[in-house]
């Protein structure tokens, strides 16, 4: 949750130099994609991450019941991210 908090801080940190920098378009693009990714992370991939979670500590029989697909999804748009944040810098870069 605490890497999330600093994740939002920084987006927003992002967008106000986005704003005051007015970059080229690939830069803006490649930022979107990496705050849409994290929004998504938040909003819809934690939740169950956390609902499993619990389910397995209240109960370890929950374990058993088979794996959650959530923790690949999260590992996806972490990849998605880190793939979006190197294309903005190089699109800095090399402006």
């Amino acid at each position: 949750r605490a890497l999330n908090a600093c994740e939002l801080a920084l987006a927003v940190l992002i967008v106000v130099a986005l704003v005051i920098g007015r970059p080229n378009a690939g830069v803006i693009v490649a930022t979107l994609v990496a705050i849409g990714a994290l929004l998504v992370q938040v909003i819809a991939v934690r939740p169950c991450l956390t609902r499993r979670s619990d389910a397995v500590l209240a109960d370890a029989r929950q374990a058993e019941s088979g794996r959650s697909n959530a923790h690949f999804v999260y590992v996806g748009f972490e990849v998605v991210k880190v793939v979006a944040l190197l294309v903005g810098g190089i699109l800095l870069l090399s402006a």
